[in-house]
């Protein structure tokens, strides 16, 4: 298999972190992704999005995100859990290159401790971006 692998193999660059307000039917949060540029106007994610309602409530982040024209496209796959339940979910997001704001749509299922049922669940957010906390 070593001869799949291109000898001209590079790093990715890491931008640094971003983060946004998300507001929708799911609640309020803050999402903080740290960026690395892979080159060729691929990008790839890593963080967290942590619910306002409740801060022991998060949600471990990975992704990508690819430039198309003038906005960013990109799926955003999540989980976490608390004693009550845990949760999945993947979200595509779609952000204007000149403030970063954008939309979310997301499909996700939870599953609690408590009756053992699972649940599929929608939800739509508006993304604004924000200086990290």
């Amino acid at each position: 298999m070593t001869g799949l692998i291109s000898s001209k193999a590079d790093a990715s660059d890491y931008i640094g972190d971003f983060c946004w307000d998300v507001v929708g039917e799911g609640g309020a949060s803050i999402v903080k992704l740290g960026v690395s540029d892979l080159g060729g106007q691929h990008y790839l994610l890593t963080g967290k999005m942590i619910n306002k309602s409740d801060k022991t409530l998060q949600n471990i982040l990975n992704g990508n995100v690819e430039f198309i024209g003038t906005k960013y496209y990109g799926t955003i796959v999540g989980s976490g859990k608390d004693n009550t339940s845990m949760w999945t979910g993947t979200t595509f997001i779609t952000l204007n290159d000149s403030d970063l704001n954008g939309t979310a749509e997301g499909i996700g299922h939870d599953h609690s401790y408590k009756d053992l049922s699972t649940d599929t669940e929608y939800n739509s957010s508006l993304m604004t971006s924000i200086p990290c906390p």
